[in-house]
């Protein structure tokens, strides 16, 4: 490359590159800057390359526009290896990475399995390389909160994404503290293809409420080789990451009524809507509504809330229907609240995911 513009490609034999660069001018008095830049194959790590003029007489061959005539060349280097450029050779980089958009905080219950704790990812720019093992002060599970349990997560685990492997994390050490894991097989990666692994264990039905778990992974205690250098690679890039904060909660459910205009209706009405709320899951669990019993409010003459005024209730749920029942008003009078409840729900319907908020409606058919 001559003053930034590509003018030959070279060819390498027996340690030499030769360029033909077809009578490049150089104008008189003018000064141009020489680059030669090549592809680097995988080889070992620690090699230098040094290019330079062995023989100025004879390895740089120019003639006189004019006249033809061969140009004496002045090598400032004099044929010295220490007065020359050099590359030398390292092992490729790494890169590792918490994705805690995969991940991201959440809660769990205790005595859950398999909650992914973290997503890791993992690649290897520069050559295939191989992982022999991790040390375990470097790669462990921060404990908050303090709990006062040492032991509160077991069969903790690598899944790879891509193939389905599983590798097992030993817990090295624990405390109230860390729990410090050990990777007991070693892991292959391709060069510039991006490995995605799930950390994922068990949580113990010990382990408190609110204690809260975060995956941290430390470059150095990384034992990473190069397949073809044959070198230990160093240069891993951050330095450590960390993943997001998981949090032991108990499963909850939040109840929310919501207002109803009053409504005047004619016998024979039927959908009427008599009752609405939200219900809101927590994030640690989904939860199943099992049973519901809902009171009447007033009980005056002809509103009362009796078997004799309401031929059907339903009960749904995300509009979806839960149980419908007649003739099910306890208290059946006007002079006592009624009560009806509804027992024995739809299976397919009755569950509210973790974190997510339904409607739940109860509506009427009246005689």
């Amino acid at each position: 490359i001559i003053d930034g513009d590509e003018v030959a490609t070279g060819v390498y034999a027996n340690r030499y590159a030769t360029f033909t660069l077809n009578n490049f001018l150089i104008e008189k008095g003018d000064t141009v800057s020489v680059e030669v830049r090549g592809d680097m194959g995988t080889t070992s790590a620690g090699d230098t390359i040094k290019l330079y003029l062995k023989d100025s007489n004879t390895d740089l061959i120019a003639v006189g526009k004019t006249h033809g005539f061969g140009v004496s060349v002045d090598n400032t280097t004099d044929g010295l290896l220490s007065a020359t450029n050099s590359v030398e050779l390292e092992a490729g980089d790494f890169t590792i990475d918490m994705d805690k958009s995969a991940t991201p905080s959440k809660d769990v219950m205790p005595g859950t399995d398999d909650v992914v704790l973290a997503t890791l990812k993992i690649t290897s720019n520069g050559e295939n390389a191989t992982l022999n093992d991790i040390t375990a002060t470097n790669f462990y599970v921060t404990l908050g909160v303090n709990p006062t349990t040492t032991m509160l997560l077991e069969n903790v685990e690598m899944k790879d994404l891509s193939t389905g492997g599983v590798y097992d994390l030993t817990i090295d050490d624990e405390s109230t503290v860390k729990h410090t894991l050990a990777l007991g097989d070693e892991l292959s990666f391709t060069k510039g293809v991006t490995k995605t692994f799930e950390i994922r264990a068990d949580v113990l039905d010990i382990a408190p409420v609110d204690t809260t778990f975060k995956v941290t992974l430390e470059g150095a205690g990384m034992d990473l080789e190069g397949d073809a250098s044959g070198a230990d690679i160093n240069n891993i890039t951050p330095s450590s990451v960390t993943g997001s904060i998981v949090t032991v909660k108990n499963a909850t459910l939040t109840w929310t009524p919501m207002s109803l205009v009053s409504t005047s209706i004619v016998g024979g009405s039927s959908d009427v809507v008599v009752y609405q709320a939200k219900v809101k899951a927590g994030t640690a669990d989904d939860v199943k509504i099992q049973s519901v019993k809902l009171s009447s409010s007033t009980t005056t003459g002809d509103s009362a809330f009796t078997d004799s005024n309401i031929t059907k209730i339903s009960l749904w749920l995300n509009g979806k229907l839960l149980k419908e029942v007649s003739n099910k008003i306890d208290g059946d009078s006007t002079t006592d609240n009624g009560t009806v409840t509804f027992n024995s729900l739809n299976t397919s319907y009755y569950t509210i995911p973790a974190g997510s908020e339904y409607d739940l409606v109860v509506t009427a058919d009246f005689a």
